[in-house]
């Protein structure tokens, strides 16, 4: 009697560990509230000083909330990425505006939408993700931030 309670609780126990063990296999990381844009076909002299404003959404960027200056820190693959002194998120429209070479960008109405991560038996997280953003007027559906060298605008 006694060796089959414990066949019972080492077998429950178990099971325990199987069901929780799968739960935390990936870590949740939102595509939202970043501070990392990718810049793809420009070169390294394009990028070495960039003026990044951060208007209130809609407004035309005519109402300012912050801006800094900020240059490509990193190569990641094709593309150089800026660390942004500025937090990327929905409730801002930002400009970037490269020095030596006059172009400017845009990148306005982002959308975001929550994601399921660590789905799980009765367990399971939510994040906030990127969904999509304009560059320019051009609909982006990306998981991170891009702007590529043919969004361009004429100053």
């Amino acid at each position: 009697m006694r060796r089959i309670k414990f066949k019972g609780y080492l077998i429950f126990l178990s099971g325990l560990f199987l069901l929780g063990s799968c739960c935390t296999k990936m870590e949740c990381v939102s595509g939202i509230d970043t501070q990392v844009v990718n810049l793809i076909s420009f070169n390294s002299q394009e990028v070495d000083t960039i003026y990044v404003a951060s208007c209130l959404r809609g407004a035309g960027f005519r109402t300012l909330v912050d801006s800094a200056f900020a240059s490509a820190s990193y190569t990641f693959g094709d593309a150089l990425v800026i660390n942004m002194p500025i937090e990327l998120n929905k409730a801002c429209d930002y400009r970037f505006v490269f020095s030596h070479s006059g172009k400017k960008y845009d990148i306005t109405n982002i959308t975001t939408g929550m994601r399921t991560c660590n789905k799980c038996f009765l367990t399971s997280d939510e994040f906030e993700a990127l969904n999509s953003y304009e560059v320019n007027g051009e609909i982006v559906h990306s998981g991170a931030f891009e702007i590529i060298d043919r969004y361009q605008l004429e100053l």
